[in-house]
């Protein structure tokens, strides 16, 4: 199985797209790609199941439990792998409000776990993780999405910019009613510093309730995506630090452009929250005596340009 790792990898470094804005990728799970080729040529196998997950997505969890178990090292000297080694993750039809499909994922004979995960370009301090989910079957399987905000490296939350999750046992609604519904679900993002990210990971786990393994409960979940916030995409980021004065400021700010005309001010906290929306000129002071001491990202959209700026309130 050490040819997999490799593989793996390779996958995640060509999904990472560095200018892409701060949103998960294909978080609708419309599209798909079929991997089998790309296996059977690791794996040296011809593979009796096929491979399809969710285009940009793509399984650590379960390729790495599979990879360190050594249950299908025996395969290695035989021509044909004839085990399902993803069935636990699916597509399903249909998806969250009239889409076409949404992502299944479920324990299953192999392992009591599932997971997608991407790592993406981001530049942007969203307010919450949102997305729709439900649960078919009558057991006890966890449901786990966690997006973590970071600067270049994967690292958990303790040390992230920003992160938010969520977490269900089976489904919140009344499962008598038979198949279950669609939910929307929605997380805040906690922000740990005043950073803006240059990079985003995705992870959403689903694991079968050990005391029943052997049951056809499953997760569906679709629409995954971030809401809110400060989102700038590096296709028109321009960081201008003199564009407010005076900085640190403590009572005003006034602009400091060449731009004739109106120009709106925007100031965000830590939180990503906006404290500030202003409509202003060269010649009027913006007042900032209601806020807290501390650094706000201050977004300035002029009739030519847009600019972003850190500025330091003193009290």
């Amino acid at each position: 199985m050490k040819t997999i790792l490799p593989l793996l990898f390779l996958i995640l470094v060509l999904h990472y797209d560095t200018s892409a804005q701060c949103q998960p990728m294909n978080g609708d799970f419309e599209s798909w790609t079929d991997y089998t080729d790309s296996f059977e040529h690791e794996l040296a196998l011809q593979l009796s199941h096929p491979i399809i997950l969710p285009t940009e997505w793509f399984s650590l969890v379960r390729l790495l439990d599979i990879a360190l178990s050594g249950f299908i090292i025996e395969y290695l000297d035989k021509d044909t792998l004839d085990i399902p080694i993803f069935e636990g993750l699916k597509q399903y039809m249909p998806g969250a409000n009239g889409t076409a499909s949404a992502a299944r994922l479920s324990g299953d004979s192999l392992l009591l776990i599932s997971d997608l995960i991407q790592y993406a370009g981001c530049g942007g301090r969203p307010d919450k993780l949102t997305g729709y989910f439900k649960y078919e079957g009558e057991g006890f399987d966890t449901l786990l999405i966690v997006a973590i905000l970071h600067d270049g490296e994967l690292i958990d939350t303790a040390d992230a910019i920003g992160y938010a999750f969520f977490s269900v046992v089976g489904t919140p609604i009344d499962i008598s009613r038979g198949s279950a519904d669609y939910v929307a679900f929605s997380a805040d993002f906690i922000y740990n510093s005043d950073e803006i990210p240059d990079s985003a990971s995705i992870q959403i786990i689903s694991t079968k309730d050990s005391q029943n393994p052997n049951d056809t409960s499953y997760h569906v979940v679709d629409e995954i995506r971030f809401d809110g916030g400060v989102v700038p995409t590096k296709d028109f980021y321009q960081e201008a630090p003199f564009a407010l004065l005076p900085n640190p400021a403590t009572d005003y700010l006034r602009v400091n452009l060449n731009d004739q005309g109106t120009v709106r001010v925007e100031m965000f906290d830590a939180l990503g929250r906006r404290v500030i929306n202003s409509l202003t000129n060269a010649q009027n002071d913006i007042s900032i005596t209601h806020l807290a001491a501390g650094t706000y990202l201050t977004r300035i959209q002029s009739q030519r340009q847009t600019y972003w700026q850190k500025v330091a309130v003193n009290r």
